[in-house]
């Protein structure tokens, strides 16, 4: 029965990750949908990068995480880390056209 959870556990994983991956690319513009402990790129302290976190997509470990560039209103990085596409969401800056 554990194996049986655990299997359900990761096609749920896989699912949730194929919705909220949102096709996200290299420079795309991506937000935290929860909180993340990163580490401070000039103190090298612990910081708390908060839900709605917006940073800067530099590369991708082919769709299962992405290294993402967050920066202050100047643009000055203040960490870089990996992070798992189900725990980020794509910004959209441009409406997309309806077709019926």
């Amino acid at each position: 029965m554990i194996h049986n959870l655990q299997t359900l556990a990761n096609e749920i994983s896989l699912l949730i990750r194929k919705m909220t991956m949102n096709d996200i690319q290299e420079y795309d513009l991506v937000a935290l949908i929860e909180d993340a402990i990163a580490t401070h790129k000039v103190t090298h302290q612990q910081i708390l990068l908060r839900r709605g976190q917006m940073g800067t997509v530099l590369m991708s470990f082919d769709n299962k995480a992405f290294l993402i560039d967050f920066t202050d209103k100047k643009g000055n990085t203040f960490a870089m880390e990996t992070i798992e596409p189900v725990k980020l969401l794509r910004l959209i800056n441009e409406p997309e056209l309806v077709y019926s």
